[in-house]
């Protein structure tokens, strides 16, 4: 295999590529250079895509449950929906899968 640690690239974007690209180049001794606008890289996946929407997926579920637990012989009444803190729970759950990504330095 040809000697890589000489080569110096650049990865823009920290979604899933960037991520997989940076780690494969970093692993053949390649130096790495990750440019994400965010502190935490994570991509739009992960800040404004697929974790957002399914934390709130998953509380449109369970309201959508309830309503069936009806025939089930349980019965609750409408839900009151706190917008702030609907938003809170979506925003603490990409934080938690963000954490600790801005940790990550490659030398």
């Amino acid at each position: 295999m040809a000697d890589t640690s000489n080569l110096h690239i650049a990865v823009v974007g920290a979604g899933p590529g960037g991520y997989a690209a940076v780690f494969l180049a970093a692993d053949l001794g390649m130096k790495v250079t990750l440019i994400d606008p965010e502190v935490n890289p994570g991509g739009v996946c992960l800040y404004r895509g697929c974790i957002p929407s399914k934390a709130l997926l998953h509380v449109a579920k369970l309201i959508d449950e309830s309503r069936h637990a009806k025939n089930w012989g349980i019965e609750f009444g409408e839900p009151k929906i706190d917008l702030a803190r609907l938003r809170g729970f979506k925003e603490n759950v990409v934080k938690k899968l963000t954490g600790g990504t801005g940790q990550l330095r490659w030398v």
